[in-house]
């Protein structure tokens, strides 16, 4: 028998932006909600997390000029499960950036399931045109179970390689009752995948002459165009529930689905 796995998202802090700082030239000017979200997979044969999460006070410390503001400690959001940040086995990295493994090391008995491009890319390959995100004090200690490509967790639970936003990240595949959940690795949000006409083109006439709108909306830092575009049209095929990094889609949601 199927195992019946759902997902609990546990927010921790939020902020305010600007769009097109997640959707690349486009979207300029439309505010949006930033949220930081860890997803505990209720169900499974053992207790696992996608991401380990951060504290406002941490994106301070890291550099972060955007002020955030903290929803809940991780022992709070975790308490409401009935669970302790110790009790974790295995953390789900989707990518590497500091805000993803800020808090890795509270998951005192934890494994971390990373890709090996990722892992690589953290400790030997700074992008200068992305050089803040990759902080190795974030993920200092922890214990790494490396993968390299799609990868099965366990029934229900898989890892599929999606790059583009970073070398090596990881979108989470979650079989529900409803279909399958995705959790994707991109610090994105729902227009990404569903952008809208006014982000093309806000100061331009639609004519016969204009070519037409990409299906999706490529994230802001990224490691590589095109992979981004392939990983995001896979994402949102595949998806019958799709949730976005960073979106506040699921802020008051309890339960997915």
């Amino acid at each position: 028998m199927a195992k019946i796995l759902s997902i609990r998202p546990i927010q921790l802090c939020l902020s305010g932006s600007d769009l097109g700082r997640y959707t690349y030239r486009m979207g300029y000017g439309i505010g949006c909600v930033v949220v930081t979200t860890i997803w505990y997979i209720e169900g499974a044969s053992r207790h696992i997390l996608v991401d380990a999460g951060i504290t406002a006070e941490q994106f301070k410390d890291y550099g972060w000029r955007v002020p955030k503001y903290d929803l809940q400690s991780l022992e709070q959001g975790l308490g409401k499960l009935n669970l302790k940040p110790e009790d974790i086995d295995l953390v789900i990295v989707t990518h590497m950036h500091f805000d993803h493994v800020a808090l890795g090391y509270k998951y005192t008995k934890a494994k971390f399931l990373v890709q090996k491009d990722e892992l690589w890319a953290a400790e030997n390959e700074i992008p200068p045109w992305d050089p803040y995100n990759y902080i190795p004090r974030a993920w200092k200690g922890l214990d790494f179970q490396v993968i390299e490509g799609d990868y099965e967790v366990e029934e229900g639970i898989n890892c599929w390689l999606t790059p583009g936003h970073t070398r090596g990240g990881q979108s989470v595949v979650i079989d529900t009752a409803k279909g399958k959940a995705i959790i994707d690795c991109f610090c994105s949000q729902w227009e990404n995948y569903y952008p809208y006409p006014a982000m093309f083109r806000p100061a331009m006439k639609y004519g016969e002459d204009m070519p037409p709108d990409p299906p999706v909306a490529l994230t802001g830092p990224r490691w590589d165009n095109e992979n981004s575009y392939k990983s995001l049209l896979k994402i949102r095929e595949a998806a019958h529930i799709l949730i976005p990094g960073h979106s506040p889609k699921y802020l008051n949601v309890d339960r997915i689905p």
